[in-house]
């Protein structure tokens, strides 16, 4: 079978899984309980990518497509889309954003490329602020690296990671200073918000993604990383 005869199948799977003879589970599912397999998936693919294991890449990237197209046929079944208005755009936004690939063919390099990217994603969103086209469900320190600069209130308040270090410091002094009772305890956590916050700043100055960073130092903590190489 070729790779649009599968992709049938599985719409086909899909389909008979939400007939009337088909699965009781899959039958009850709504696009509110099936959301949170969604994202499980795209981590379970994530961590298949970090342990080098291109089999399991393959598996998950599988649940991750089947679950993708069980969402989208949700949304199909209730009239608010189809799976095929789906993947029309998704093509056309792919060929939107890529004028130097399917436009006039004028060579960019990555940088270009990247704000290029970004000026296009405006220009189709501009009805919206661009903060809000952040998702709420990602987690915190990835937000917290792609809102910073973009969002009014989150912003860095130093340019080099020197003076972000004084601020974390400052913070930090502020912290110890208190006296740890209950009563304080919304302003301790406001501190250690305004602390990550910074360095999430400092890494984005360092061209480091927190995120990534933090991960990868529990894996090492946990000697999941082969630090030999």
């Amino acid at each position: 079978m070729g790779e649009g005869e599968l992709f049938e199948k599985l719409i086909r799977i899909i389909d008979a899984l939400r007939g009337e003879k088909g699965c009781p589970w899959d039958r009850e599912q709504t696009p509110e309980t099936v959301k949170r397999y969604l994202v499980e998936e795209a981590y379970e693919a994530v961590s298949e990518v970090e342990n080098k294991n291109s089999q399991g890449v393959m598996e998950e990237l599988g649940d991750l497509i089947f679950m993708t197209l069980f969402m989208a046929y949700l949304y199909q079944q209730k009239g608010d889309f189809t799976i095929k208005d789906m993947l029309k755009k998704a093509a056309d936004k792919m060929i939107f954003r890529h004028p130097h690939v399917f436009g006039n063919k004028h060579q960019c390099t990555t940088e270009e490329v990247k704000k290029n990217w970004e000026k296009l994603k405006q220009k189709e969103k501009k009805k919206k602020k661009p903060e809000l086209d952040i998702p709420r469900s990602l987690p915190a320190l990835m937000r917290a690296h792609r809102l910073v600069g973009r969002a009014r209130n989150i912003s860095c308040p130093a340019d080099s990671p020197a003076e972000l270090a004084q601020c974390i410091i400052r913070q930090l002094e502020n912290i110890a200073r208190s006296s740890g009772s209950s009563t304080e305890t919304e302003y301790v956590a406001g501190g250690i918000g305004e602390c990550f916050l910074y360095l999430v700043c400092m890494a984005r100055t360092c061209g480091i993604n927190a995120e990534d960073t933090l991960h990868r130092t529990i894996r090492r903590k946990l000697g999941e990383l082969d630090t030999s190489t």
